[in-house]
């Protein structure tokens, strides 16, 4: 009985504490069924059966988000980018002062600086410039979408806590009585103990080259292996901040494949996923290009493994680079032959041994091997 109907719905009464809807609900009778109006922010119409009184079909039935503050304007492309430094620092608005602090740590100018032992302190413009490089990054990633960009960050700074990233930098430069520094120190020590990676050289924009070689095997242990990586990450950004002045903000990895022999030089596609996930999700906009050079068609398989676990558009900063006269072409207007490895460039005149000791003891964290 339809009367009976509008009577239940008048009756119904919301739960209190649920977003979205109000505590009054207003029936309209219409062809087909009645048609409830559920809330005054947003419409939802409800069609109910005039025999059996059971709701039919919703739509538009959407929760109004908690943090709709940072709901970005969607499917207007370029009024994002047009206020983006407004945007940013509406999102550094929002963490608290810890968190500030701890996302202009991201920058190691800002770091060294906050962390020195002189009078002179960072002042609060600065901090907050910092923090919003930060911000900027990860709204860039997450394409405009503030709400998303800001969650992201904050997991970031939570991230950053948790991996020590800040001890990791001074790790070399504290005290040495400090066991967890020492500590630190044995396992980094380690894992270079091969030579695997090696911060050295810039290109023509003063980014930094971070080379990389898979046939020098190091541990498998799963907590070294993330530190050696967040170390010589960290140590790349470092150098390229203050190379370029705080222009740049990416980093250049040449990968040399000569000698890799397949499986037994690949790591743990577990250690491999966990790196690449925390890539993606922690350091947005820092990647400019990955050049794998020489990569035979036995690292093929492995490749087809990890390239799931990439982003769309870091999947597309990888780049095969075989032979020596495509590494002249690709390299010559990139890198000068002063600043590249002999696997990099044929004419190429950073070809000393590398000592990884000089390089972690004798080389300032924001300066590459070899560096003058």
């Amino acid at each position: 009985n339809p009367p009976e109907i509008y009577q239940t719905l008048m009756n119904y009464q919301q739960k209190p504490g649920v977003r979205g809807e109000s505590q009054d609900v207003r029936a309209m009778k219409k062809k087909g069924g009645d048609t409830v109006l559920l809330g005054k922010q947003k419409e939802c119409t409800r069609k109910i059966s005039n025999t059996t009184g059971t709701p039919l079909k919703v739509r538009g039935a959407k929760r109004k988000s908690s943090c709709a503050k940072y709901e970005p304007e969607r499917g207007r492309r370029g009024k994002w980018e047009d206020n983006i430094d407004e945007i940013c620092q509406e999102m550094v608005s929002y963490l608290n002062e810890e968190e500030r602090e701890a996302a202009a740590r991201s920058s190691y100018r800002y770091f060294t600086l906050s962390t020195s032992e002189a009078n002179r302190k960072p002042t609060i413009e600065e901090r907050n410039k910092a923090a919003c490089a930060m911000a900027r990054r990860h709204l860039i990633a997450e394409k405009g979408y503030k709400q998303k960009a800001f969650r992201k960050m904050k997991a970031t700074i939570r991230h950053r806590k948790e991996m020590k990233i800040d001890a990791l930098r001074r790790c070399f430069e504290t005290d040495t009585s400090n066991s967890f520094y020492s500590e630190l120190r044995t396992s980094l020590e380690e894992e270079l103990s091969t030579g695997k990676m090696i911060i050295r050289g810039y290109d023509k924009e003063n980014r930094a080259l971070f080379n990389y070689f898979p046939r020098l095997k190091n541990s498998e242990h799963e907590v070294n292996f993330l530190r050696i990586h967040y170390y010589m990450l960290e140590r790349a950004l470092a150098c390229t901040e203050r190379a370029s002045d705080g222009s740049q903000e990416k980093i250049v990895v040449l990968v040399d494949y000569n000698g890799y022999k397949g499986a037994i030089h690949d790591p743990p596609l577990k250690l491999t996923k966990k790196m690449i996930v925390a890539l993606n999700e922690h350091y947005p906009e820092r990647l400019f290009c990955v050049y794998l050079i020489n990569a035979p068609l036995l690292f093929r398989t492995f490749w087809a493994l990890i390239k799931p676990f990439l982003d769309p558009v870091t999947k597309k900063k990888f780049r095969f680079v075989t032979g020596d006269k495509e590494r002249g072409t690709v390299f010559a207007d990139k890198i000068s032959a002063d600043q590249a490895m002999p696997f990099v460039l044929p004419c190429g005149k950073m070809n000393s041994p590398i000592d990884p000791k000089k390089f972690f003891y004798d080389t300032p964290f924001d300066y590459a091997y070899d560096e003058s």
